[in-house]
């Protein structure tokens, strides 16, 4: 219901948020709903915009989140550059709370 209804607010206007990703399992490479396969076709067809994820787990689509313990590169104008986990940013343990224009940089972006 929430697709079809966000598909027809998209040809009133442009949407960018949320963005939407839909995981369809699969087993052996088939997909496991066909109907939900089909269902996701028919809004691709209509015009819908949203991500696709192919997995045999159902919990896949969270394996591109950030461990507390994964280290990311920092910078901001009044703690220089650090390298640090991403929990002490969440946290607001980062160098004191030196945050100023922070910049967090993972794999070059």
């Amino acid at each position: 219901m929430f697709m079809k209804w966000f598909n027809n607010e998209r040809t009133r206007k442009v949407l960018t948020f949320p963005v939407e990703t839909m995981n369809l399992l699969t087993k052996e490479g088939n997909y496991v709903d066909t109907e939900m396969a089909d269902f996701a076709a028919e809004m691709l067809a209509e015009g819908h915009s949203f991500f696709i994820y192919r997995s045999d787990s159902v919990d896949a689509l969270a394996s591109c989140c950030f461990e507390g313990s994964q280290k990311v590169l920092t910078r901001s104008s009044d703690g220089g550059v650090w390298l640090c986990p991403i929990k002490e940013i969440a946290e607001e343990t980062y160098r004191g709370g030196h945050k100023a224009n922070l910049k967090v940089y993972h794999n070059g972006s």
